[in-house]
């Protein structure tokens, strides 16, 4: 296994042999940019990791930034995360803000308070969040449940939830306020709860959307 600790460390970026076995990177700030076979683990206040990575991802700051390709799952915890590149596993991220773009082959859960998804999602999504863009192209259901409250005792939602992309197998989605954008599409049935009901372009069959008053309630 390559460790790397840098406890004092900042803005330095780290490169581990080619091909090593396992990686780790406990510090303030690391970058980690190496091939490497097996899993990598980082942890710190800002952390980046680039290259490919056989197996498994772990990243946990309050900036993560990923330009990797992964081939097993990634975990990501931090304030803000994005991800550019490939994750063939599934992949877990916890933070307040989440950007999402390239190729996830397996399930993708996100718990944030926002959330932008562009890419390829070949296994399901599921979002707990206060609002989301979803641009991509989702092959598998999409589920969301978006709730943000506001104002004295946090009694009002101003969710929202806005899809350009491509929903091809259907799902649901949750929220204050869903908007649909021009070139949005649906390949299969889609459950919409929202306080009104949303309008949708040209190219939507309404037929294959089920809308259900919200009445400003929260997401079940």
């Amino acid at each position: 296994m390559v460790r790397l600790v840098a406890i004092l460390l900042a803005g330095t970026a780290f490169a581990a042999p080619a091909l090593a076995q396992d990686g780790e990177f406990n510090g303030l700030v690391g970058s980690y940019e190496a091939d490497i076979d097996g899993d990598l683990e980082m942890n710190g206040t800002a952390v980046t990791a680039r290259g490919r990575v056989g197996g498994n991802l772990e990243m946990n700051g309050a900036s993560v930034d990923v330009r990797a390709d992964v081939g097993g799952n990634a975990v990501l915890n931090g304030a803000g995360i994005e991800v550019e590149g490939s994750i063939a596993g599934s992949t877990l991220a916890n933070g307040a803000g989440v950007s999402f773009d390239g190729t996830f082959g397996g399930p993708v859960e996100i718990n944030a308070a926002g959330a932008s998804l562009a890419g390829v999602y070949s296994g399901p999504v599921t979002l707990n969040v206060s609002g989301a863009e979803l641009e991509g192209r989702f092959e598998e259901t999409v589920n969301v449940k978006a709730e943000g409250r506001e104002g004295w005792l946090r009694r009002r939602d101003r969710s929202r939830v806005e899809v350009s992309g491509a929903l091809l197998a259907g799902g649901s989605i949750c929220a204050h306020e869903v908007v649909f954008e021009d070139g949005a599409s649906l390949g299969a049935a889609l459950r919409v709860e929202a306080d009104s009901r949303p309008d949708l372009p040209a190219g939507i069959d309404t037929a294959l959307v089920e809308y259900v008053e919200r009445r400003d309630q929260r997401c079940d």
